[in-house]
């Protein structure tokens, strides 16, 4: 008897022990009180959490009492959960009124607690969101906040100084909008009559975004939020998934989320910038077994990323001064949008004093599987499989030579090849044939960094390849 009471709460005692926490991002009419509570007995006795009717938000487990999980397993009810055996997961909530999310968590040593909480959906009328980048994170990772009487009693958005941001009018209620204006101070809205409008911030010390709205009904809205400016200091970036943090504050963890979303076996660019960059010695990028880094120089590295359940990212900072700031961030995987990957996306430049002074896009390079090495390739080196079935090539990264082949067929012919850098320049272009199916590519004279090899193909396809030079 005395055995069985100790199997049934050893993992309660863990929990109390090593505290566990049940967070969420806070999204829109996701704004509850908080952004997170304590996993213990009071938890299935919470507030329920408000969230938006056909929404998607991460939820997580974290906590010094991850170490003694061994699974965990969500189940929902008024959504679809995007993985249920991870710490983290992603759920899409359908149009329903109610739902919830139940949790089993079971120990390493056999023991196991099962806890549930409400879900209330309202709808939210309008929302005002903006890009989640560097120092326009706030608190508790609000990038939404509810278009309603409390707006201009909000907190002041935190932004760059002499940084782009795009800001958002949306929900259901923007179908009964008529036309809007955005009046900003401290900056310069390029779009100030659309729903949706890049904004230029100037380097003075505060300002604000007055905006007025006219409704097909006739009624006027106007509303206005402070803006405060930050200048950032050390930020991790990475390509921008669909509705996915791009960049975190590196050495500013409190308000950050700790959980990075990627592609099972996909290829993604990593960089470090931002104030105080200038004194950073070296870095190191250490991932979990299966997946693999390709650091092209102490502030950027290509990641592949495996499909195995969980990993993590552990990033090690070396200063001049002899300090060394480490920070471990959890991978989460999520399932790539249907149709091609190859999308637009969005670089962010920096000045030396680590703000933001350019918002550029980019062709981002279709992401490509890890090595096959059941393929054998020129002189017997193993041929990287890219995204598309009729491509292959080696080696990645490259340090003089690489070696590209495709499948011939009936309208798939290459037209050309072209390099370009990350900034979007043509380095070189060079010819195809009917006939040919493969090429050499000499990279000795270019310098060290990522590129992309694009294959333009007669009937006017492109397909895209990202490459790194050592």
């Amino acid at each position: 008897m005395f055995l069985l009471f100790a199997l049934l709460t050893t993992g309660f005692l863990n929990a109390q022990i090593n505290p566990l926490t049940f967070s969420w991002d806070k999204m829109g009419c996701q704004q509850n009180e908080i952004s997170k509570i304590g996993f213990d007995s009071s938890f299935s006795n919470a507030d329920c959490l408000k969230v938006c009717p056909k929404s998607n938000g991460i939820y997580r487990i974290s906590g010094e009492g991850v170490a003694n999980i061994a699974r965990v397993e969500w189940t929902v009810s008024g959504g679809e959960v995007g993985i249920s055996n991870e710490l983290s997961t992603t759920i899409d909530w359908d149009n329903s009124s109610n739902g919830s999310i139940a949790l089993y968590i079971k120990f390493n040593d056999s023991s196991s607690v099962s806890r549930s909480i409400c879900i209330d959906k309202t709808p939210s009328n309008l929302i005002l969101s903006w890009d989640k980048i560097g120092c326009q994170l706030n608190k508790d990772n609000v990038s939404e906040i509810k278009f309603n009487h409390n707006f201009s009693g909000a907190a002041c958005l935190k932004v760059c100084p002499e940084s782009t941001v795009t800001y958002e009018i949306s929900g259901d209620g923007a179908v009964n909008v008529e036309s809007i204006n955005w009046t900003i101070i401290g900056g310069i809205a390029k779009s100030p009559n659309k729903l949706l409008t890049p904004v230029t911030w100037n380097n003075e010390t505060g300002g604000s975004i007055q905006i007025a709205v006219h409704y097909t009904n006739g009624t006027n809205v106007r509303r206005t939020i402070c803006v405060s400016k930050i200048p950032s200091s050390l930020l991790l970036g990475w390509e921008k998934l669909e509705k996915s943090v791009c960049q975190i504050k590196y050495d500013n963890s409190p308000d950050n989320a700790d959980v990075l979303s990627v592609y099972p076996e996909s290829t993604v660019l990593y960089r470090i910038s931002g104030k105080g960059f200038e004194h950073v010695t070296a870095t190191e990028w250490i991932v979990g077994e299966g997946s693999h880094v390709y650091p092209v120089d102490k502030s950027t590295a290509l990641i592949t990323w495996d499909d195995v359940e969980k990993s993590d990212l552990a990033l090690k900072i070396h200063y001049d001064s002899g300090e060394t700031l480490e920070r471990r961030l959890a991978i989460l995987r999520v399932q790539p949008p249907v149709g091609n990957m190859a999308q637009n996306t969005i670089v962010f430049d920096y000045d030396t004093a680590g703000n933001q002074i350019q918002r550029r896009f980019i062709y981002l390079a279709n992401r490509h599987k890890a090595p096959d090495t059941k393929t054998a390739g020129k002189d017997s080196m193993p041929l990287l499989k890219s995204e598309y079935d009729d491509i292959s090539y080696y080696p990645n990264p490259v340090k003089s030579e690489l070696y590209v082949e495709w499948t011939l067929s009936k309208g798939q012919t290459i037209k050309n090849i072209e390099l370009y850098d990350l900034s979007g320049k043509l380095i070189k272009s060079f010819p195809g044939e009917s006939d040919i199916n493969h090429k050499t590519i000499n990279f000795e004279s270019f310098p060290a960094g990522v590129y992309d090899l694009l294959l333009v193909y007669g009937n006017g396809g492109k397909k895209s390849l990202k490459i790194v030079k050592q």
